[in-house]
């Protein structure tokens, strides 16, 4: 699967579950998110930004994002296009 899968890039069930998502507000604040089943994910907290996400899989292998981000809606670049610069889709990282 690819950053960039035209559909919804939904990966066979479990296979991106327990993964977690790491993000590093202005502050030095890091707050954990795991995903559920389908590697989706939602958080609801403040933080203090702008903030720097990395996903980190079950056996440790990690993606990060170079660039601090201000909005806190992963999906506005993340999508089959990549606007704005973004790789294309959230991906696991590769074994």
């Amino acid at each position: 699967m690819s950053g960039h899968e035209p559909t919804q890039c939904i990966p066979p069930l479990n296979v991106a579950a327990g993964a977690r998502v790491e993000i590093t507000d202005a502050a030095g604040q890091v707050n954990n998110i795991t995903t559920h089943a389908t590697g989706n994910f939602h958080w609801a907290g403040a933080l203090m930004l702008p903030y720097t996400p990395r996903v980190v899989a079950s056996d440790g292998r990690q993606r990060h994002m170079n660039t601090p981000q201000r909005n806190g809606d992963c999906n506005v670049c993340h999508t089959a296009a990549g606007p704005m610069e973004a790789p294309g889709r959230i991906t696991m990282p590769a074994p």
